[in-house]
């Protein structure tokens, strides 16, 4: 009864802030929201900006945090620049710092910055791993110790993950109901994070892949994001990679959980929705500027990706 009681005097906490071109926020528009639950902090920055922006941070206090860069970028360095965290659009890192010390980053994708990070206490992971840190592996033995390091960094966010955050966010419980939801579906994305990592750690060890090999399909990658309306072919990726085809093909798969086809997929979406909210163009002009020749090849792909019309997001439906 003593627990039960205890649930009930710690509700739901929520704020919103709203930024619009401040002192401390200049040509930056939008708002920061953020839920505390269960030694869970839920943040979301949903902004219109301009330029990047850089601030310092300092707090004599640990940091555990999963954090999706849906559109943007977002960079930390360390004052001593010992240690440094960079997550790009469509990815996700889980990392730990013992002390934030240095420079937080955030660069705007086309003028729009999206982000949701979730930050975790010692005690959260404790009471969810049954208070053994070293099922995450080398991570938690970093945790204990108190140094910094990662267990996921800049890893491709999948579609169930996306599913799941788009279910937090769109929450409309209140009180316990909430409280019970919100920590069950952290729940399954941490799951599904570590699943993810496990899988990429094994493969690293694979001695198929050398670590110039995985240099270079890092590279094939961000080739993959520059080129998406007009992508390479597998013969041309591997010739600028300097890897066979077939090494590529299974060592991209390896890496990242995924075929080279299925990321060029997932860009072109991610780009495309971030146009179809921002821009002014229409489902046909972002059809072409995504790389697609046929319009209702790109609805249809967008319908299959998302579950919706790319125009009932043009006309402001489902804005996540």
């Amino acid at each position: 009864m003593d627990d039960i009681n205890k649930i009930k005097q710690e509700p739901v906490k929520e704020r919103t802030e709203i930024i619009d071109n401040s002192p401390d926020y200049k040509n930056i528009r939008g708002n920061i929201s953020q839920t505390i639950i269960n030694g869970i902090s839920i943040d979301r920055a949903n902004l219109l900006q301009k330029d990047i922006f850089s601030i310092p941070v300092d707090k004599d206090e640990e940091h555990i945090e999963i954090y999706f860069e849906l559109i943007g970028h977002k960079q930390y360095r360390t004052n001593n620049s010992k240690y440094n965290i960079e997550i790009h659009e469509g990815r996700y890192s889980f990392f730990y710092i013992p002390h934030i010390d240095g420079i937080l980053s955030f660069k705007p994708q086309n003028n729009y910055k999206k982000s949701i990070g979730i930050e975790l206490s010692r005690d959260f992971l404790l009471r969810l791993l049954n208070g053994d840190l070293k099922i995450l592996g080398a991570f938690g033995e970093k945790i204990l110790n108190k140094e910094p390091g990662y267990f996921a960094q800049n890893m491709t966010i999948s579609q169930p993950m996306m599913a799941i955050l788009k279910d937090v966010m769109e929450c409309q419980l209140t009180g316990i109901l909430k409280k019970i939801f919100i920590e069950s579906k952290v729940i399954e994305l941490i799951l599904l994070v570590i699943q993810q990592g496990e899988n990429v750690s094994q493969n690293y060890l694979s001695p198929f892949l050398t670590k110039d090999d995985i240099d270079k399909i890092y590279h094939v990658r961000e080739i993959v994001s520059q080129k998406i309306d007009n992508p390479y072919s597998i013969r041309e990726l591997s010739r600028i990679s300097g890897l066979n085809e077939f090494k590529l093909k299974k060592g991209f798969r390896e890496v990242f959980d995924t075929t080279i086809f299925k990321y060029l997929m997932e860009e072109r979406m991610h780009y495309s929705k971030q146009l179809i909210i921002e821009s002014d163009k229409n489902i046909s002009e972002v059809s072409a500027t995504v790389g697609y020749k046929n319009p209702t090849h790109f609805t249809v792909a967008f319908k299959r990706y998302y579950g919706y019309l790319p125009s009932d997001l043009k006309n402001g439906q489902n804005l996540f």
